[in-house]
C-alpha cells in the first residue's frame, strides 16, 4: 500500500518532469512512467481528516500542516479519492483559530472538488445525512 507522503512525493516529482532538451539533443520521455503506477487500494483512496478543538489538523491520524494537507488532497484528487471529515465540537462557538483552520480546510476540499463524508464521531463510524441526522456506517 502506498502511503500518502510517498504518494505525494511521487506525484509532485512526476508532475515536474517533462520533455526537456539536455543540450545534447537527446530527449527524455516520461509519459510511460504514468502507465506503470499502481493504483492504491480502495481504502487508501479515503483520507480521514480530523480537526481538534485547539485547531490541529490530522490526516489519517498524523498531524499535518495546511500546506501538507493541500498536497495530500491534490494527490488524492489524482486517484479520484474522497474525504471523511470530523471536527471536534467546541463548548460554545469555535475559537477564532479553529474557525480559521476549519475555513482553510473546507476551502481546500472545495478547491480540489473531492467528495466529503461528514462524521459526528472521531472514529468516523457514522455519517451525517442531508437532514443533519447521523446514521451508523462501517468505517
Amino acid at each position: 500500500m502506498i502511503r500518502y507522503p510517498v504518494l505525494l512525493v511521487l506525484v509532485l516529482s512526476l508532475g515536474s518532469c517533462g520533455r526537456r532538451d539536455s543540450g545534447g539533443g537527446s530527449r527524455v520521455d516520461t509519459s510511460s512512467v504514468f502507465r506503470g503506477l499502481p493504483t492504491p487500494a480502495a481504502s487508501a483512496r479515503i483520507l480521514r481528516i480530523r480537526i481538534t478543538r485547539d485547531a490541529k489538523v490530522y490526516a489519517d491520524g498524523r498531524a499535518v500542516t495546511l500546506a501538507v494537507l493541500d498536497s495530500l488532497l491534490a494527490a488524492l484528487q489524482v486517484f479520484k479519492g474522497g474525504v471523511w471529515y470530523y471536527q471536534e465540537a467546541s463548548p460554545r462557538h469555535p475559537a477564532a483559530k479553529q474557525d480559521s483552520v476549519i475555513t482553510s480546510v473546507l476551502d481546500a476540499l472545495i478547491r480540489h472538488q473531492l467528495p466529503i463524508r461528514l462524521s459526528t464521531k472521531p472514529d468516523f463510524s457514522d455519517s451525517a445525512g442531508e437532514n443533519g441526522q447521523a446514521r451508523p456506517v462501517r468505517p
